[in-house]
């Protein structure tokens, strides 16, 4: 199918009876179509191309066909509004049609709103408004037996509705009674059962019903790295307390064999970070006399010079070094003095956190807040 600009027309006199070479259309056998409107070339049964065009006459209003290729002599434009009308079986189907609406939702923001239809109007005009009385068509110049059926899709469903109202009468209200119609977005499709007929307009009354957002969809990628990160934690060394103290069993902790923690500048840029001095450590777990395991699961945050745990297996160092920082995990042997995991020094560390489970997969978050923001989203403020 091709469109094109239509300004003028112009028919070429195959046969004697049709004249003789080309001529304009012009007057009463022009139809003129909308200004820069678009006119239809289209192929029939036979790959026959026929020029169709929507008519902007007000005396004449319609879809007319401007092609003559079947017709023995010149008669005009032919009217197409039926199926059929130039075929060979002489066919009067009456032509259906359908119109899809745009898509309504409560809060294009947030789209979690529900919405409750009540009632629906749909505006339609007849093409020609003088066919009123006439054989054929009722009182308003619609066609006999005209019918409007008015269907509901939500959720972007489009092939099962809601909700169907057959038979709309044309100047009442479009109710689906005894249906609730309800949902987060509503995609209406009007459907006729006979050409020569505009839709003027659509309107609908609704109930706006706010609704939070589900859970899940509350939960974003920060979200789920921030609760995979704070839950089963067997140890946590983090800024804002005593040095030394433990998050979890709200203990303080000293290194081992001897000496003390002291103060150091963290990712924020204050003294929220602990110095570890050489050859001590610091305890990161459980011992093994009281939970027997051989392994515990890291995700830390220490300077570049810190040294791996003692005895750690699979060490990894997640993306780029930070400012003098980097971000640690992997796995901490038991097997060391105490018998229990633990961190060396000498090493500067902001927040050590151990799992009895593998937490690598949220480290993403953990890592771009701790280099881009300093860890303000996810480490504590006291």
């Amino acid at each position: 199918m091709a469109i094109v600009k239509v300004r003028m027309c112009r028919r070429l006199a195959i046969t004697a009876d049709q004249g003789m070479g080309w001529s304009e259309y012009t007057g009463d056998q022009w139809i003129q179509p909308h200004i820069n409107g678009g006119a239809v070339l289209v192929s029939d049964d036979n790959d026959v191309e026929r020029l169709v065009f929507d008519c902007a006459s007000p005396e004449n209003p319609g879809i007319y066909e401007a092609s003559t290729y079947d017709q023995l002599a010149f008669s005009g434009p032919s009217f197409v509004d039926k199926q059929g009308i130039l075929s060979e079986d002489g066919g009067n189907a009456e032509i259906e049609w359908s119109k899809w609406c745009g898509e309504i939702v409560a809060d294009p923001r947030r789209q979690n709103d529900t919405l409750e239809l009540n009632e629906s109007h749909i505006f339609v005009r007849p093409q020609i408004a003088l066919n009123d009385g006439r054989t054929g068509y009722d009182s308003n110049g619609m066609r006999t037996g005209f019918t409007l059926n008015l269907t509901d899709y939500t959720e972007g469903d489009q092939r099962t509705p809601i909700g169907i109202a057959t038979d709309v009468p044309v100047d009442g209200d479009v109710v689906f009674s005894g249906v609730k119609v309800e949902g987060r977005r509503h995609l209406f499709r009007i459907t006729g059962s006979t050409s020569e007929v505009k839709v003027a307009g659509i309107s609908h009354n609704f109930v706006s019903k706010p609704r939070p957002a589900s859970v899940a969809n509350r939960q974003t990628g920060d979200t789920n790295s921030q609760l995979s990160l704070s839950t089963g934690l067997q140890w946590w060394y983090s800024r804002g307390k005593a040095l030394g103290y433990n998050r979890v069993d709200k203990q303080t902790y000293v290194p081992f064999p001897s000496g003390a923690l002291t103060r150091a500048t963290g990712v924020d840029g204050r003294q929220t970070a602990f110095s570890l001095p050489a050859g001590k450590i610091l305890q990161v777990g459980i011992p093994a006399t009281v939970l027997s395991r051989s392994v515990v699961y890291f995700v830390m945050c220490c300077a570049n010079g810190t040294p791996n745990p003692s005895d750690s297996l699979n060490v990894v160092q997640y993306g780029e070094s930070f400012n003098g920082w980097v971000v640690k995990t992997g796995k901490i042997d038991y097997g060391v003095v105490g018998g229990y995991p633990a961190i060396p020094g000498p090493g500067v560390y902001y927040d050590v956190r151990t799992f009895l489970t593998d937490r690598a997969s949220s480290v993403e978050e953990y890592y771009n807040n701790l280099r881009y923001s300093g860890g303000e989203g996810f480490l504590p403020v006291a």
